[in-house]
């Protein structure tokens, strides 16, 4: 089976996605209420894995801007952070997503330099202390992969396509300290942080994707009734 758009999975119509995002030549939320405001974002169809992808121009303080909303302000809830992403260099240090600031609050997904590639960091954030989870496992340059982010109770798994990552940090996540900052894609909440990457179907759930979701997001091996796939075509 080939991979398929999350939009045409049985997910697109899960009462916890929270917002979704196609990348169709915009930053529109596709299935809640937060639509993004883009500052030098670029889509086409050579940046996407399904039709239109994003990327950033590097200069600080572009990117991808979906505003403060309590909707994305995961404290002692399960959540989930589904997305394709293809590095296109190994610069040290850059943020794919972030609602928060490091050792202050909320979380944030930054790539860091792993030889000619990259490796992936997920970290909650409270006043003066982090928990760091972070892969070993390495992500190459130039290829489309599927993350899967998900936090259930003190457990914060990261999956490579569909596979889960190993770990050069895995800690134990306490709860990310209450954030008002605003929730951005292709950047951090300071600016020169901005990630030479493609970006696209990026999706957030309030609740922890089973292994057995994430493997089919992967692979698009969703259930079949009449010998035709369960979709949502809307």
């Amino acid at each position: 089976m080939a991979a398929i758009e999350l939009y045409s999975t049985p997910l697109f119509t899960d009462a916890n996605l929270i917002s979704y995002y196609r990348m169709e030549g915009n930053s529109n939320d596709a299935k809640g209420l937060h639509n993004g405001a883009d500052t030098n974002v670029s889509y086409h169809a050579n940046y996407g894995k399904f039709g239109q992808g994003a990327i950033v121009t590097i200069a600080a303080g572009n990117g991808i801007n979906l505003g403060n909303t309590s909707d994305f302000n995961f404290t002692s809830s399960n959540f989930s952070f589904s997305f394709w992403f293809a590095p296109k260099d190994n610069a040290n240090n850059k943020t794919l997503f972030s609602r928060g600031q490091y050792v202050i609050d909320g979380y944030f997904c930054s790539i860091f330099t792993s030889g000619a590639n990259v490796d992936l960091g997920f970290y909650t954030n409270q006043d003066g202390v982090v928990q760091a989870n972070r892969t070993s496992t390495v992500f190459e340059l130039d290829t489309m992969h599927h993350v899967a982010i998900v936090r259930e109770g003190s457990v914060v798994t990261i999956y490579k396509n569909a596979a889960e990552c190993s770990y050069s940090a895995h800690e134990a996540v306490t709860n990310p300290l209450t954030s008002t900052k605003n929730f951005y894609i292709l950047r951090y909440e300071l600016t020169t942080y901005e990630p030479n990457a493609y970006m696209d179907d990026f999706a957030i759930f309030n609740r922890a994707l089973t292994t057995d979701e994430v493997s089919k997001l992967y692979t698009g091996d969703w259930p079949t009734e009449g010998g035709a796939f369960l979709l949502n075509f809307i």
